[in-house]
């Protein structure tokens, strides 16, 4: 059984004249874990609530030794844990952005809530810590870092590392993300990408002096470069971001068109057998082709010129946080982040201003879902197009009147 005291030390008298007998005001536990070995723990100043922590270390300890969990875990740092969590994730061949996302909430939880070992993830720290979170956030945000540590947690007890009743987050729920306000976006205004590439091209080489070697302004010019590809290649493909991270060069087919498909656009093709095709996973995860424009096939052809590679290889090295980079070209374009409107133009919002753009060149609600591969047509023309960039006035100047009558004006 474990068992419950206050620790009893000495000190000296007031008056000099001996020591007195005093106890600790904190109460320490004591028990024997799964291998037999008898460990001491510091409680708390409660009594019940040490008597508690004891139960709970028995209880687990028991386990341990009944189910055959490692019982050396229990004494590992969490750190261990998320490492190996990590490792885990790289072997599973899961994106690097997803992966390197996930451990990052995954390390905020932990950190904010205190835990030290697996056995101190708490319901009750794990929720303050959520709903702090909730201040300033999305409840998408907030449920992200929760599926994040159940992740964590899951994978803990599948590999023996926590015991299999160890669930300290399912009464934990996930928030109903349906009435939760999307973050507002605009698209980007005709002229600005081209304002934001050219930015891209030429912030890697603002800070460099006079005798920087050629082979470092070369370096620079090329991260310029790949920079200004990779928001083209966002805007004329409609991909995520993410999608994009995870191409490699055995996605994209470089075939000459046997003939134009659309007379606007001569060089876009569907299948998979002619120029400009990539092969993505979408979120439906299913595969996909994404048609390519002839202007995009040229540019992309140069940078493999530039930076050969082999089918494996990915195209672009983007980086996990590359909205700050975005951030940080696009002061340099002088475009703002967010506008007097509080709507912002992040990363995603390029794949907002692609469908946009469609709706503007009058290009047919159903052709447009296709391009943007959504399930729903209403996420297309509702949620996806910035309405401020359509011209409804020119729309209205096509309506016939050549043939109304003319009513006379008025005395």
């Amino acid at each position: 059984m474990a068992s419950v005291f206050q620790i009893t030390y000495t000190k000296p008298s007031p008056d000099g004249n001996g020591r007195i007998r005093r106890r600790t005001k904190k109460f320490w536990l004591e028990f024997r874990d799964s291998r037999g070995v008898i460990r001491r723990v510091p409680g708390t100043r409660d009594k019940r609530a040490t008597e508690a922590m004891a139960a709970k270390f028995e209880r687990e300890a028991a386990m341990g030794a009944a189910f055959g969990y490692a019982a050396e875990q229990v004494d590992r740092s969490i750190e261990d844990h998320v490492q190996g969590y990590d490792a885990f994730l790289q072997a599973k061949g899961v994106t690097d952005g997803w992966r390197k996302e996930s451990v990052a909430r995954l390390r905020v939880l932990i950190t904010k809530t205190g835990a030290r070992r697996l056995v101190d993830i708490s319901m009750i720290a794990v929720a303050r810590v959520l709903r702090d979170l909730e201040e300033g956030r999305s409840k998408r945000t907030r449920n992200a870092y929760l599926r994040s540590l159940r992740a964590f947690v899951a994978w803990a007890i599948a590999d023996r590392r926590l015991a299999p009743e160890a669930r300290p987050l399912d009464p934990v729920r996930l928030l109903d993300e349906r009435n939760d306000p999307a973050r507002p976006r605009r698209s980007i205004a005709p002229g600005e990408l081209a304002r934001l590439m050219a930015a891209a091209l030429r912030r890697p080489l603002l800070t460099v002096g006079p005798r920087v070697t050629p082979e470092r302004r070369l370096t620079l010019e090329l991260r310029g470069r790949e920079r200004a590809l990779v928001y083209s290649c966002l805007f004329l493909t409609g991909l995520r971001v993410g999608e994009l991270a995870g191409l490699r060069w055995r996605d994209v087919r470089f075939v000459e068109s046997p003939a134009p498909i659309l007379a606007s656009l001569p060089s876009v093709v569907v299948e998979s057998r002619v120029t400009g095709i990539a092969t993505v996973q979408g979120k439906s995860r299913k595969t996909e082709q994404v048609p390519l424009v002839p202007w995009l096939v040229e540019q992309l052809v140069a940078w493999r010129r530039l930076r050969p590679g082999g089918p494996g290889d990915r195209i672009f090295k983007i980086p996990s946080q590359f909205v700050r980079v975005l951030r940080r070209d696009l002061a340099e374009a002088g475009i703002a982040y967010r506008d007097a409107e509080g709507k912002y133009l992040d990363v995603h919002s390029i794949r907002h201003s692609t469908a946009t753009f469609l709706a503007v060149a009058g290009v047919a609600p159903r052709v447009a879902q296709a391009a943007m591969r959504h399930k729903n047509i209403d996420l297309t023309m509702n949620t996806y197009v910035d309405m401020a960039l359509l011209d409804v006035g020119k729309a209205l100047a096509t309506l016939p009147i050549s043939d109304l009558p003319a009513l006379g004006g008025g005395s």
